[in-house]
Parts: structure tokens; sequence; C-alpha cells
């Protein structure tokens, strides 16, 4: 077994002993630093990061405002056009669709009728037509008979009747035709029905 056997006084022990304890103060209070000043780096790049982010935030807010603002020009020209069509509509609604009408009358005419004169009021349409007689035929009413049944059949017409009819020397047969558009609301009375004049 070894023994030590120290020789240095005892001062210079507790001298070495506090010198210790200051170097380790001073380690640990330069560890505390370096700890503390990495702390505080974080907090910044934190910091630096949110305030980028928030920045990036306003930017996007600034332009969806920019965005909103113009849309807003064609919301309002949309609800201007909403009202101008409601107005048009509403002028409109009572109107006559002459173009569907014209077009109606088109599919039903018999080839042996020619019409001559039409005349259009807002209550319904007067026909000034001729029917020819097929070459082999006799002339007669049949085509006017036919005329009438096709033009009873036109969804807009409501009430048709024989205004005259009169027989020429050529046998050509002329005659006039009235009707009567439909009510928006539904049926209208017909107008008493005029005496056919002729043969």
């Amino acid at each position: 077994m070894v023994t030590r056997i120290n020789l240095l006084p005892p001062e210079i022990k507790q001298r070495d002993k506090r010198e210790r304890l200051v170097v380790y103060m001073f380690l640990s209070l330069v560890l505390l630093a370096a700890f503390m000043m990495a702390v505080k780096f974080q907090r910044d790049l934190k910091i630096s990061e949110a305030k980028a982010e928030l920045e990036g935030i306003r930017t996007e807010a600034a332009s969806v405002e920019k965005s909103i603002a113009q849309l807003k020009e064609y919301e309002d020209r949309q609800k201007e056009l909403v009202r101008l069509e409601g107005i048009v509509n509403a002028a409109m609604a009572g109107a006559t669709k002459w173009s569907k009408v014209l077009t109606d009358i088109s599919m039903v005419i018999p080839n042996d009728v020619v019409l001559k004169q039409v005349s259009f009021t807002k209550d319904g349409a007067t026909f000034s037509a001729e029917a020819v007689p097929l070459e082999g035929q006799a002339a007669g009413h049949k085509p006017v008979a036919k005329w009438l049944v096709n033009l009873s059949k036109v969804p807009s017409f409501n009430r048709v009747w024989l205004g005259s009819s009169n027989k020429g020397q050529d046998g050509r047969l002329t005659f006039d035709t009235t009707v009567k558009f439909q009510s928006k609301s539904g049926d209208q009375e017909a107008s008493k029905v005029p005496p056919a004049k002729g043969n």
C-alpha cells in the first residue's frame, strides 16, 4: 500500500480550490451567456419568420381586396343586367311572338291555298286567301275547310271562323278567314262569328 504525503501547506490547497471555483463560475457564466444568446437568436429568428409571414399575408390580403374591388364592378353590372332583363320581360309579357305565329301559320297552309293578304292586330288576324283547284279537280270548299281545320290547330289561335267566300268565273274561290289569339290567362270568348257570305 502506497501512502501519499502532501507537503504543500493548506493555504495553497485552499487557494487552488478557490481558483478552481472561480474558473468553474466563469465557465458557468460563459455557458449561461451562450445559452441565453442561443435562446435570443432562436427567438429573433422566429420573430423574423413571423414578420415575413405577416407581410406575405398583408400582401395577399391587399391583392384579394383589389380583386374584390374589380369583381364588385362586374357584380354591379350583373345586378343592372338582371334589373334591365326584368323590365324587358315585364314589357314583353303581353306581347305576341310574331315570328312563332308566322312559323305556325306557314306550317298549316294547304298546297291549294294561296295567301293574298294578312293583317294582324293584338287580338287576332285576318287572312285573305284564294283556293286554286288542282288539275283534274273541281273547284269547291274542301280546301277552305282544310285551311280552317289546320288554322284551328295553331297553338296561338283560340277561335277560327270563315268571314266570307266567293267563287269567281275562273273557278277560283276567294275567302276571308278571321282568327282570335289565345289569351295569356286562358281561352278568351270569341266574338260572335259573322255569317259567311257567298257560295
